[in-house]
């Protein structure tokens, strides 16, 4: 009546009309447009569900491959690549200005590599970014594999970064990473730091000089810059 395509499902019985023995139809015809909407609907529903988890899985599956370029699959922090991004993004505002940066450093690391084997060494390498990990986010600072077995922490705040940075070497001097039962190896670090320059490329110069001058005064200790 209102001039639309209408769907309907019919129905055809045969029977036998037993005054005359002939076949007849009887047939019965359900008005099923709505339904027939219905079904489109769903239908499209689940291509645009199936759509979307395929949308899902291609982001994870980016986001996955982009976290893993970004972070040190041996110590679990992130790396220099996602250091420099963060300095750019400080640097145009979108992130906080950084006012602290700590540069540490095994020391020794060699003799552990040449003693224990580079098996060891990458066992420390890894313990000692989980440590710094967790002490990282009880202290609000980032740390950063650096390259070899230097890392790199940014603060941002500057109210007292030597006793951090003290309280960091403690921690890290009671770490000791089992080797087997009953054995294990431990190793120290020296820290520098500074909070002497807004020029991010200019601290970390600094930070470096002063953990190389922490090593030249003995290790296993913090130098300000």
């Amino acid at each position: 009546d209102d001039g639309k395509i209408r769907w309907s499902r019919i129905i055809a019985n045969l029977i036998e009309n037993p005054s005359n023995g002939h076949l007849e139809c009887i047939i019965y015809g359900v008005d099923i447009s709505d339904e027939k909407i219905r079904l489109e609907e769903l239908q499209l529903k689940e291509k645009q569900a199936m759509l979307e988890e395929e949308v899902n899985e291609v982001r994870e599956l980016y986001n996955q491959a982009d976290r893993d370029r970004r972070v040190d699959f041996l110590t679990g922090l992130y790396n220099r690549l996602d250091l420099f991004e963060l300095i750019q993004k400080s640097l145009t505002g979108k992130f906080a200005t950084i006012e602290t940066m700590y540069m540490l450093d095994i020391d020794n690391f060699k003799h552990i590599n040449d003693t224990y084997g580079h098996s060891t060494g990458d066992l420390c390498l890894k313990e000692l970014g989980g440590l710094l990990k967790q002490f990282g986010e009880q202290h609000h600072i980032c740390f950063y594999r650096y390259g070899g077995e230097e890392f790199l922490g940014i603060g941002l705040d500057q109210s007292n970064p030597q006793a951090l940075a003290a309280e960091l070497l403690t921690e890290i001097d009671a770490l000791t990473v089992p080797l087997a039962p009953q054995s294990s190896v431990s190793f120290t670090v020296s820290i520098g730091y500074t909070t002497n320059n807004r020029r991010y490329e200019k601290m970390i110069d600094l930070a470096d000089q002063a953990m190389y001058l922490a090593k030249k005064q003995g290790k296993n200790r913090v130098v300000g810059h």
